[in-house]
């Protein structure tokens, strides 16, 4: 990932963090790369993907990780809408992405993009993508 223009090669080669481009990075003592902006988080959700190996499965830990509403569509388009509706000033944490089912790579791909395109519109949603390094 290139972490100037928030884009990447594959979703796959690093833990990462996606957040606006005028927050500046810091580390944690756990040595997890996070956002530090300037507006602060009021709440922190956190969706685990270890071991996801269907969409469906997938889309039960979004439910269980950010408490989706009733009408949410199982799908990206979907968790955009919400994410952008309803998460502004808070921070998502994204867990064992990286230990997910190898069948959902493409998928997986495709929702860090979105988380992406979130973050880039809506400077006050940060989403973070952590590996365990241990």
């Amino acid at each position: 990932m290139n972490k100037d223009d928030m884009t990447y090669d594959n979703p796959y080669d690093e833990s990462f963090y996606i957040v606006p481009e005028d927050t500046e990075e810091t580390e944690t003592e756990e040595g997890t790369d996070i956002a530090a902006g300037d507006t602060g988080s009021t709440s922190e959700f956190v969706i685990d993907l270890a071991g996801v190996s269907t969409k469906e499965e997938f889309h039960d830990r979004v439910r269980e990780g950010i408490e989706t509403p009733d009408y949410y569509g199982n799908n990206l388009d979907a968790l955009y809408d919400i994410l952008t509706e309803d998460y502004d000033g808070k921070t998502i944490k994204v867990l064992g992405w990286d230990k997910a089912a190898s069948e959902m790579r493409d998928y997986i791909g495709k929702f860090r993009k979105m988380c992406c395109e979130v973050c880039d519109e809506y400077q006050e949603i940060k989403i973070i993508f952590s590996e365990d390094k241990g």
